[in-house]
Protein backbone atom coordinates (compact mmCIF):
# COMPACT_ATOMS: atom_id res chain seq x y z
CA UNK A 1 0.00 0.00 0.00
CA UNK A 2 2.99 2.29 -0.02
CA UNK A 3 3.08 4.68 -2.92
CA UNK A 4 6.42 5.59 -4.47
CA UNK A 5 5.11 8.60 -6.38
CA UNK A 6 2.59 11.29 -5.58
CA UNK A 7 -0.75 11.17 -7.35
CA UNK A 8 -3.06 14.20 -7.43
CA UNK A 9 -6.81 14.21 -7.95
CA UNK A 10 -9.13 17.10 -8.69
CA UNK A 11 -12.27 17.48 -6.53
CA UNK A 12 -14.61 20.49 -6.59
CA UNK A 13 -17.44 20.67 -4.05
CA UNK A 14 -20.22 23.23 -3.48
CA UNK A 15 -21.50 23.10 0.11
CA UNK A 16 -24.50 24.72 1.79
CA UNK A 17 -22.91 25.59 5.16
CA UNK A 18 -26.23 26.54 6.76
CA UNK A 19 -27.73 23.09 6.21
CA UNK A 20 -24.37 21.28 6.23
CA UNK A 21 -25.10 19.59 2.89
CA UNK A 22 -23.17 18.99 -0.30
CA UNK A 23 -25.03 20.57 -3.22
CA UNK A 24 -22.70 19.60 -6.04
CA UNK A 25 -19.47 17.66 -6.50
CA UNK A 26 -17.27 17.44 -9.58
CA UNK A 27 -14.33 15.03 -9.88
CA UNK A 28 -11.86 14.05 -12.55
CA UNK A 29 -12.00 10.58 -14.08
CA UNK A 30 -9.08 9.27 -11.98
CA UNK A 31 -10.86 10.14 -8.74
CA UNK A 32 -14.10 8.54 -9.95
CA UNK A 33 -12.22 5.38 -11.00
CA UNK A 34 -10.57 5.04 -7.58
CA UNK A 35 -13.86 5.68 -5.78
CA UNK A 36 -15.56 2.97 -7.83
CA UNK A 37 -12.65 0.59 -7.16
CA UNK A 38 -13.19 1.09 -3.40
CA UNK A 39 -16.81 0.04 -3.84
CA UNK A 40 -15.80 -3.17 -5.66
CA UNK A 41 -13.41 -4.35 -2.91
CA UNK A 42 -14.68 -7.38 -1.01
CA UNK A 43 -15.34 -6.60 2.68
CA UNK A 44 -12.83 -9.20 3.83
CA UNK A 45 -10.15 -7.51 1.74
CA UNK A 46 -10.90 -4.17 3.40
CA UNK A 47 -10.52 -5.69 6.87
CA UNK A 48 -7.31 -7.49 5.85
CA UNK A 49 -5.78 -4.35 4.31
CA UNK A 50 -6.64 -2.23 7.37
CA UNK A 51 -5.07 -4.81 9.69
CA UNK A 52 -1.99 -5.00 7.46
CA UNK A 53 -1.58 -1.21 7.37
CA UNK A 54 -2.49 -0.27 10.96
CA UNK A 55 -1.62 -3.50 12.82
CA UNK A 56 -3.21 -3.64 16.28
CA UNK A 57 -4.53 -0.08 15.89
CA UNK A 58 -6.74 -0.92 12.88
CA UNK A 59 -10.10 0.87 12.91
CA UNK A 60 -13.11 -1.30 13.68
CA UNK A 61 -15.87 -1.61 11.08
CA UNK A 62 -18.81 -2.74 13.18
CA UNK A 63 -18.71 -6.48 13.75
CA UNK A 64 -17.00 -7.12 10.41
CA UNK A 65 -13.56 -7.28 12.05
CA UNK A 66 -14.80 -9.82 14.61
CA UNK A 67 -16.44 -11.91 11.89
CA UNK A 68 -13.26 -11.94 9.78
CA UNK A 69 -11.08 -12.77 12.80
CA UNK A 70 -13.46 -15.57 13.83
CA UNK A 71 -13.32 -17.05 10.33
CA UNK A 72 -9.53 -16.90 10.26
CA UNK A 73 -9.36 -18.65 13.67
CA UNK A 74 -11.82 -21.37 12.62
CA UNK A 75 -10.14 -24.74 12.12
CA UNK A 76 -9.81 -25.99 8.54
CA UNK A 77 -11.63 -29.19 9.52
CA UNK A 78 -14.90 -27.20 9.34
CA UNK A 79 -14.40 -26.74 5.59
CA UNK A 80 -14.36 -29.23 2.71
CA UNK A 81 -10.77 -28.23 1.94
CA UNK A 82 -8.25 -25.75 3.28
CA UNK A 83 -8.59 -23.92 -0.03
CA UNK A 84 -12.26 -23.25 0.74
CA UNK A 85 -11.26 -21.38 3.89
CA UNK A 86 -8.61 -19.43 1.98
CA UNK A 87 -11.15 -18.45 -0.67
CA UNK A 88 -13.41 -16.97 2.02
CA UNK A 89 -10.53 -15.15 3.72
CA UNK A 90 -9.10 -13.84 0.44
CA UNK A 91 -12.15 -13.09 -1.68
CA UNK A 92 -11.37 -11.78 -5.12
CA UNK A 93 -12.52 -8.50 -6.57
CA UNK A 94 -14.74 -9.28 -9.56
CA UNK A 95 -13.39 -6.19 -11.34
CA UNK A 96 -9.73 -6.64 -10.38
CA UNK A 97 -8.62 -6.67 -14.02
CA UNK A 98 -9.94 -3.10 -14.38
CA UNK A 99 -8.51 -1.91 -11.05
CA UNK A 100 -4.98 -2.98 -12.06
CA UNK A 101 -4.92 -0.10 -14.55
CA UNK A 102 -5.77 2.62 -11.99
CA UNK A 103 -3.26 5.17 -10.73
CA UNK A 104 -4.13 4.12 -7.16
CA UNK A 105 -4.81 0.42 -6.62
CA UNK A 106 -5.23 -0.74 -3.02
CA UNK A 107 -6.12 -4.37 -3.74
CA UNK A 108 -2.98 -6.41 -3.09
CA UNK A 109 -4.40 -9.78 -4.13
CA UNK A 110 -2.85 -11.79 -6.94
CA UNK A 111 -4.56 -11.47 -10.33
CA UNK A 112 -6.76 -14.41 -11.28
CA UNK A 113 -5.13 -16.91 -13.64
CA UNK A 114 -7.20 -18.55 -16.36
CA UNK A 115 -6.78 -21.42 -18.73
CA UNK A 116 -8.85 -22.67 -21.62
CA UNK A 117 -9.70 -26.17 -22.73
CA UNK A 118 -7.28 -27.58 -25.35
CA UNK A 119 -8.19 -27.60 -29.04
CA UNK A 120 -9.78 -31.04 -28.89
CA UNK A 121 -12.62 -29.80 -26.66
CA UNK A 122 -15.90 -29.09 -28.43
CA UNK A 123 -16.42 -25.85 -26.53
CA UNK A 124 -14.20 -23.31 -24.87
CA UNK A 125 -14.14 -23.49 -21.07
CA UNK A 126 -12.61 -20.78 -18.92
CA UNK A 127 -11.90 -21.56 -15.29
CA UNK A 128 -10.05 -20.05 -12.35
CA UNK A 129 -6.79 -21.79 -11.50
CA UNK A 130 -5.06 -21.44 -8.14
CA UNK A 131 -1.50 -22.73 -7.81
Amino acid sequence: MSASKEVKFCLKVVINKEENKVLFAEVDSNFADVLISFMTLPLGTIVRLLAKHFGDEAPTIGSLNTLYQGLSNLESSHFCTDSAKQILLNARNSLAFLCQKLKLNLDDSEPTKYFTCPKWCKREVVMNRDD
